[in-house]
């Protein structure tokens, strides 16, 4: 055999050597366990939405978040933050998203298509005003005046008029808007209404129906719409290369929950019912959390 035909042969044997370790260690990959991501999803305590963390009910939208990423093998790392703080950690990578944003909460974030439910502002009343017949109509801002608000500390509710009026009563020092700031504002303001240190609490319908009900208020506190209903999302960190790809995931899986009956299954846990029933309708801004974080922290000193 001539020295060319014999470093051909040798060179095909190094050939088949390489191509063989090369399929073992894809073969061994392949059999490897695949270790999924920590989905890191933080925000305050908005229950129904989101709730106690250990708890058996940690939220509706944590339990929907829990089994979709389950079918791609990661886990959800939910815990509660003061909403300012979960906001500015998932802007800046700490986390991976927030729970119960809308649209306006930062055109910087990464949003999917499907909402994780709806949101409308309502006012927490006292029931014995509104059967002394001190009801009450809501027609905008101005009809607010009579009454001292609690509010959270790094919401915002419409991102218009409503809001304006509340900036305008807080740099005025009226009195009439009293915040609460922490990781359970509603609480702490349904506390100060039944004190009567405030006259009506400012939140989510749902999420005052939640605590009063927790609180047992039931018979106390009453709740009156004043908003459109409008989409809240997971949103996710506009830093994170994976955050594109949980989008997709959400919207796909959000599908999969309502069409097998799953989502259903969750939301009756909670009494919610499922939003696709109720579309959005249209509205200025949203009744919803902060829209612009370094601005709110700004109007709201050491929170």
């Amino acid at each position: 055999m001539g020295i060319r035909s014999m470093a051909a042969g040798a060179r095909a044997v190094k050939r088949l050597t390489a191509a063989g370790l090369l399929v073992a260690l894809l073969g061994i990959l392949a059999a490897a366990p695949v270790r999924g991501d920590v989905v890191s999803l933080r925000s305050d305590l908005w229950c129904p939405y989101t709730c106690e963390p250990d708890s058996e009910e940690p939220g509706y939208v944590v339990e929907m978040a829990r089994a979709v990423f389950a079918t791609a093998g990661h886990t959800v790392d939910y815990r509660l933050l003061p909403w300012p703080r979960a906001l500015e950690g998932v802007r800046r990578g700490l986390f991976g998203g927030a729970i119960g944003a809308t649209v306006t909460d930062g055109r910087d974030l990464v949003f999917g298509r499907e909402p994780v439910g709806m949101q409308i502002n309502a006012l927490a009343l006292p029931a014995a005003r509104l059967a002394a017949g001190a009801g009450f109509r809501y027609t905008g801002p101005d009809s607010l005046r009579g009454l001292r608000l609690g509010v959270a500390m790094g919401y915002t509710y419409d991102n218009g008029p409503l809001d304006a009026y509340l900036r305008e009563e807080e740099n005025a020092g009226s009195g009439r808007v009293v915040s609460a700031r922490g990781e359970d504002v509603i609480a702490a303001n349904l506390r100060r209404l039944m004190a009567g240190q405030v006259d009506a609490v400012l939140d989510s319908a749902a999420v005052l129906s939640q605590a009063i009900t927790d609180m047992g208020l039931q018979g106390d506190v009453a709740v009156v719409e004043i908003g459109a209903a409008v989409p809240v999302y997971i949103a996710f960190s506009p830093v994170d290369p994976r955050a594109s790809g949980y989008v997709g995931l959400l919207d796909a899986g959000i599908a999969r929950l309502r069409s097998s009956g799953a989502l259903a299954a969750i939301l009756a846990r909670y009494g919610v019912e499922d939003w696709a029933a109720r579309p959005a309708q249209p509205v200025m801004g949203r009744p919803a959390k902060s829209e612009d974080l370094p601005r709110a922290a700004e109007r709201h000193r050491g929170h």
